[in-house]
């Protein structure tokens, strides 16, 4: 590249000469910068990247980071000129040779660009100089990116012109075929047993031969010099010598005028051979020709598995398909043998017998008797091989897409029926347990009949519940189960499960604490999830002795990013040898309850699944036996997308609040009560309100206590980190006292309040002092 296309590429990068030149102010800067830009990409990106470690397995860490660090100063220091971007390709080269793809390559410049960016926040000279510096990053990205690009195509068309000359040498080989069998003609007329009409089809004039055409081609492209080299002009006149004494014989009038002719015909013929053979004898030492009469019968081969197989006239098919396939080996088999019914002879040193279409197809191939046969032969066998190999799995596709046939349609059928189970058994169920309960209900029913109406209600139910199970289980194997994720309301959950399992608890005057969380939204399939909590917290009343405890709670476990659901009780508890079976498909744990508690074995093994494989978080149990389980539920905290808005009704000279809150309907309410006199920012994730916090002064923070993505204390505690000063409330459902744990170290908080006091909390954002 010449300077002038350098400084061209640097225009276009907005890289101008005075840009340059300042970069002498980070002269004094440059070893310890580099030091530091690279120190932490290692830690945080290079060292700890999967798929960026293939490349560093079995390299010198601390050398590669070395070479880095000397490479950046360079990047920033050095004049860039020829020498500098030569550098820079013969890097970019080398992640050509060992395959480290651009993609890859520009991941780590942008991992470099974002410790630049954290840099810039800290260090002044980095922040001045930090636009010029990303702009040298991306100009060394992209040459080092053309570099792999230069070395790729090279490489690419140095294969290209080894395999155009061997193209080639084969079509010299195979149109001095021609000549062979029209010197074999003339031979033949001479002998009279044919006559001159069979002469007419051979072409007169040398220049309109088919062995001329690739005479030309190979005098035209130095490429294809190495073939005949020297000899090249020596094959030319030779031939069109060929061409001369043919004409002659043609026209010969006498015996003797035609017998000096043919003999000087087949001697200029037999002196062509010679100077090809012995060029063939050097491409086929070098294996080119030969490999690559291969590459091109597979080529050939492949043509017989993407046409679409016509049985009635299958062996005619194959038969043609053979023989185009190894067409491209003229030159070293005498003949091939195909049959099928026949073994070929020993004559033919190559033999296959290949199955297909419930058919066996005998196959031999004859060699010629040259030089290089042994790898001739080789080339050959692993041909049939091949052919062998495509010839089964064409049979295993067949067989794969009867298989497949049959399948889908038992699955449609299964289908069907699931749809028709749910019907038809789910119907008459609900009348059952419908007409038992009116039956119950009515005065009119006597007493005594009332007592079996309800135990026909009470089985009706259990055969539902049964039926529903079941169902279910049917639908995760099938992967049939509805998966609807979304932002869910645990608060909504709980208070449903709390619904349905008080009054069982209340049956067997168990205490139920259930947690009173109004603002935590988790991303779930709140049905599937509510399902695996009321399975979870009925196995717990279920099997606790009357009088006992059952507790559900929740945590935040902020080192693991994720909410953990407790449901724990002190019922009878569990064996070791019980926990193993515990959630396995109709698998049930021997017990004092198990006569009075029946059940399919199913529901701790759905529960699973549903936590497990759809929502992919953790469902398990830690017990001791004779004193009480627990089930955990851990549910992680997705990355989701953060949703942020600004109103500012208020006044120009308001003050500002920073409101982290995930509920909308509880964000509406803030901001009916605050937008007259608050200038207000809403966010709903962790991760937004720090980013807001580094961008932006705020005067307030209000800090819903659960978030989707984790709880608001992290947010102190990187307000502490980064030495940001602002008065935040945290507002939660929660007791003061069930929360401040978690909230202590912090000098911005200024207090907790309730969500439901909703004057009190806008009155403190106001700067009011609240009264009832």
């Amino acid at each position: 590249m010449t300077q002038m296309q350098i400084n061209s590429l640097l225009k276009s990068f907005n890289i101008s000469d005075d840009e340059l030149e300042a970069r002498a102010i980070l002269q004094e800067l440059t070893h310890s910068l580099s030091s530091i830009i690279v120190d932490d990409f290692a830690k945080n990106y290079l060292l700890n990247n999967s798929e960026l470690s293939i490349y560093l397995a079995h390299t010198d860490a601390d050398r590669l980071l070395k070479n880095i660090k000397e490479f950046v100063a360079f990047i920033m220091t050095a004049p860039v000129d020829e020498n500098y971007i030569g550098r820079i390709h013969d890097i970019g080269s080398i992640h050509f040779s060992i395959k480290l793809e651009p993609a890859k390559v520009s991941y780590g410049f942008w991992a470099i660009n974002e410790v630049l960016n954290k840099l810039a926040e800290i260090n002044e000279l980095v922040k001045e100089n930090k636009s010029l510096i990303s702009k040298l990053l991306r100009f060394v990205e992209h040459v080092m990116n053309n570099g792999y690009y230069i070395q790729r195509e090279k490489l690419h068309k140095d294969s290209i012109d080894k395999m155009q000359a061997s193209n080639v040498q084969n079509e010299l080989y195979l149109a001095f075929g021609v000549h062979k069998q029209n010197t074999q003609k003339i031979e033949s007329h001479f002998n009279k047993d044919t006559e001159l009409a069979t002469l007419e089809k051979i072409e007169e004039r040398s220049q309109n031969c088919v062995f001329a055409k690739v005479l030309e081609r190979l005098a035209s492209e130095s490429k294809f010099e190495y073939i005949l080299g020297s000899n090249l002009d020596k094959v030319t006149s030779l031939h069109d010598d060929w061409h001369k004494e043919f004409v002659k014989y043609k026209h010969s009038s006498t015996t003797i005028d035609l017998q000096n002719s043919k003999a000087k015909i087949t001697s200029l013929n037999n002196e062509i051979k010679n100077i090809l053979d012995n060029t063939l004898q050097k491409s086929l030492d070098d294996g080119y020709i030969a490999l690559n009469s291969g590459i091109k019968s597979m080529e050939s081969m492949a043509k017989l598995f993407h046409t679409k197989e016509n049985h009635n006239d299958f062996e005619t098919m194959f038969h043609k398909s053979i023989e185009d396939t190894f067409s491209e080996f003229t030159w070293a088999i005498d003949d091939i043998y195909i049959d099928f019914d026949t073994k070929p002879n020993e004559n033919y040193k190559i033999q296959k017998m290949l199955r297909h279409a419930a058919k066996n197809i005998y196959i031999g191939i004859r060699l010629k008797d040259t030089q290089n046969n042994d790898y001739n032969l080789e080339i050959l066998a692993i041909l049939l091989e091949i052919l062998d190999v495509h010839l089964s799995s064409k049979e295993r596709e067949r067989s794969l897409i009867s298989f497949a046939d049959k399948a889908e349609n038992a699955n449609k059928s299964k289908d069907i029926f699931l749809a028709n189970m749910s019907h038809e058994l789910r119907t008459p169920l609900n009348a059952i347990t419908g007409f038992s309960q009116i039956l119950m209900k009515k005065k009119d029913t006597p007493d005594t009949v009332k007592k079996y109406v309800q135990k026909i209600n009470i089985a009706g139910k259990n055969l539902l519940d049964l039926v529903n199970t079941i169902l279910d289980f049917a639908k995760l194997e099938a992967g049939k189960m509805q998966f609807s994720p979304r932002l869910s309301d645990i608060s909504s959950i709980l208070n449903e499960a709390t619904t349905l399992i008080s009054p069982i608890a209340k049956n067997k005057e168990i205490t139920l604490k259930m947690p009173k969380i109004i603002s935590l939204n988790l991303y779930m399939d709140d049905k599937l999830f509510k399902q695996v909590l009321i399975n979870l917290l009925t196995n717990a009343v279920k099997f606790t002795p009357n009088g006992g405890h059952v507790c559900l709670s929740i945590i935040y476990d902020a080192d693991k990013h994720l909410y953990r659901f407790e449901v724990k009780d002190n019922g009878i508890g569990l064996s070791p040898e019980s926990i193993k079976k515990l959630f396995k498909a109709f698998s049930q744990v021997e017990n004092s309850y198990r006569k009075t508690e029946q059940g399919t074995g199913l529901g701790l093994m759905i529960s699973k699944k549903i936590i497990e494989e759809l929502h992919k978080g953790e469902l398990w149990v830690e017990s001791i036996e004779g004193e009480g389980s627990s089930f955990f539920i851990n549910m992680p905290t997705p990355m989701i997308e953060s949703h942020t808005y600004e109103i500012n009704e208020a006044p120009k000279d308001s003050r500002a609040a920073l409101v982290v809150e995930d509920s909308p309907s509880y964000q509406k309410i803030l901001a009916e009560h605050l937008k007259e006199t608050i200038n207000l920012t809403f966010t709903d994730t962790i991760n937004k309100a720090k980013d807001l916090l580094l961008k932006n002064h705020y005067d307030f923070l209000i800090l819903d206590f659960f978030l989707t993505d984790g709880i608001s204390s992290e947010i102190l505690e990187f307000m502490e980190d980064e030495n940001i000063n602002i008065p935040a409330i945290i507002i939660s459902a929660e007791d003061e006292i069930d929360i401040s744990s978690s909230l202590s170290g912090s000098t911005n908080l200024e207090g907790i309040m309730n969500k439901n006091n909703i004057d009190e909390i806008c009155d403190s954002i106001k700067g009011k002092v609240y009264h009832e």
